[in-house]
């Protein structure tokens, strides 16, 4: 007995001083059991009133309606959550993240549990957040394109320069040419992967059947002249379809088994191995190669953008790739890891809903 009472009261007290609203109401979506919290989000005049009623007497129709709608979802289904906005009786629009769940008591009579938590502040920052995020993406797009055509103008001339002046220069005048030529090689390279990541947010996820293997074949093909120079080795099971964006995923596939190519001893033969393995409701790929590899602490680092482990001179690259690749994977509802060990090479795993 003493335990029954201990129980109802430590239920009491939570209850009592729990700060998010909590309301349980019955199968008529009358109001039985309410906390202070709860209560407070009323005019005062009425708050000795919320007891036994359905709220539809003080509340607007549209308000009644909204309520009614997700109490009735969550008695039909077992549950419903909501996020809304609420105004508070001081006039104060406060934001509720709200959760209703059904349950039955001893007797078998349906009732909703309602709980609220108010996250004014969050939806603010994820607002302010998206907002920033859009306008640096606006500003990275309007830079990159604005420097094309002045750093083409410069690529061009110089190639001209030396084209028809070059026999008459001497060698540190040709050296120097041949320098600019490769710095804004390199920049156009730079600006070409600032553009696919500012855009990457625009497109969205297509519904379209994704063919992997037609993909790699396509990816392959791409890599062609790559793969002869190195006598590379390709290995690939027995690929899946699922439904995607097929743009996105080639793309995933290029910077991966490219980086695959690249990242590799000096006259070693790459092999590499393409995999892929299901998983219910997720795929599974894995693209595994025997190339240089590295330490534990850049697993994460490599990810972000412009993170680079080798200097140009050593492997040539934007530092881009794959911080594309995990915008990407991430935008269609995947992940992306790696697991590695210096010298002994990398293999990139990530997942794509089916």
């Amino acid at each position: 007995m003493k335990q029954i009472v201990d129980s109802k009261f430590i239920l009491q007290a939570l209850l009592a001083n729990n700060p998010d609203p909590v309301v349980v109401k019955d199968a008529d979506l009358r109001v039985v059991i309410a906390n202070s919290a709860y209560l407070n989000l009323y005019p005062e005049q009425i708050r000795d009133q919320v007891i036994g009623s359905t709220l539809s007497s003080w509340l607007t129709p549209a308000e009644v309606a909204t309520i009614v709608e997700r109490d009735k979802v969550a008695l039909e289904s077992g549950s419903s959550r909501l996020v809304e906005s609420v105004t508070l009786p001081d006039g104060q629009i406060r934001v509720y993240d709200m959760h209703r769940v059904r349950f039955e008591d001893s007797d078998g009579a349906a009732f909703v549990l309602g709980t609220s938590r108010d996250v004014t502040e969050r939806e603010t920052l994820i607002d302010k957040l998206t907002h920033s995020n859009e306008e640096l993406e606006r500003f990275a797009f309007i830079a990159s394109h604005d420097l094309q055509e002045p750093l083409r103008m410069v690529r061009n001339f110089t190639e001209l320069l030396q084209s028809d002046y070059g026999d008459s220069l001497d060698d540190t005048a040709r050296k120097f040419m041949g320098i600019t030529i490769e710095s804004a090689t390199h920049m156009q390279e730079l600006i070409d992967d600032l553009l696919i990541y500012s855009r990457l947010g625009e497109d969205g996820a297509k519904d379209e059947e994704v063919d992997v293997n037609a993909i790699v074949d396509y990816v392959e093909s791409n890599l062609m002249e790559t793969i002869a120079k190195s006598n590379a080795r390709i290995i690939r099971n027995d690929l899946p379809c699922f439904m995607g964006n097929p743009v996105r995923f080639s793309r995933i596939v290029q910077n991966l088994l490219s980086n695959a190519l690249k990242y590799q001893a000096e006259g070693n033969t790459p092999t590499i191995s393409i995999s892929a393995v299901d998983l219910e409701n997720t795929w599974l790929f894995s693209i595994k190669d025997n190339g240089i590899g590295m330490e534990n602490e850049y697993r994460e680092q490599i990810f972000l953008p412009f993170k680079r482990l080798h200097g140009r001179s050593q492997f040539k690259g934007t530092g881009l790739g794959l911080a594309i690749c995990r915008r990407i994977i991430e935008s269609m509802g995947g992940l992306i890891w790696v697991e590695s060990e210096l010298n002994l090479g990398s293999s990139f795993s990530f997942t794509m809903p089916k």
